[in-house]
């Protein structure tokens, strides 16, 4: 007769190896503007920050500014890009102190490949209103328009949690249309 230990021993842990797997591999879709991507955990609904702006929260009832991380994605034309640059306005800056509050310079961080291009990251990291740590791209998408991607993390949520996120966003993000099909 066979060691019941054993076998009970077995059994939970092909148990616990089939629930792993099945919460690791999971996927919540999210959906904005010209593109998509699939995140490892769940965010809330976007919020607008203005017209081409949004913010999404996890945990998802968190109200904006308040989450554990906070993504903001912001739209940018190539009109926009443009006018920026004939005023010498750096648009990266315009985007990070418009959009995400701050006021210096981040450093570079990592690259990250984004839609088959690597594109390069800045992190910074901020005492006000609470500690947190910003990490962000801005990735060219098609017809010269780009997308800026900004992740916030307060302090208390690891760093590998919002590196799986952001992980995830670049392997998923793809285009599902175009700004003109978005005008209509």
């Amino acid at each position: 007769m066979k060691n019941p230990t054993s076998a009970l021993a077995a059994f939970t842990l092909v148990l616990f190896c089939c629930y792993g797997c099945q919460t690791a591999s999971q996927q919540f879709p999210q959906t904005w503007g010209t593109v998509a991507f699939e995140t490892p955990i769940p965010f809330s609904p976007p919020t607008e920050l203005g017209l081409d702006a949004v913010s999404m929260q996890n945990p998802p009832e968190s109200t904006p500014g308040k989450g554990k991380l906070e993504l903001t994605l912001v739209r940018v034309s190539r009109d926009m890009a443009e006018s920026l640059d004939a005023a010498s306005i750096p648009l990266q800056g315009y985007l990070t102190g418009t959009f995400l509050g701050l006021s210096k310079e981040g450093e570079p961080s990592m690259q990250r490949t984004f839609l088959q291009k690597p594109v390069p990251g800045e992190r910074i990291s901020t005492s006000i209103p609470t500690p947190a740590e910003w990490e962000y791209y801005l990735v060219p998408l098609s017809g010269g328009n780009m997308i800026f991607i900004a992740l916030r993390r307060d302090a208390s949520t690891p760093a590998d949690e919002a590196a799986q996120v952001l992980d995830m966003i670049a392997e998923t993000l793809r285009e599902t249309g175009t700004d003109a099909d978005n005008d209509k």
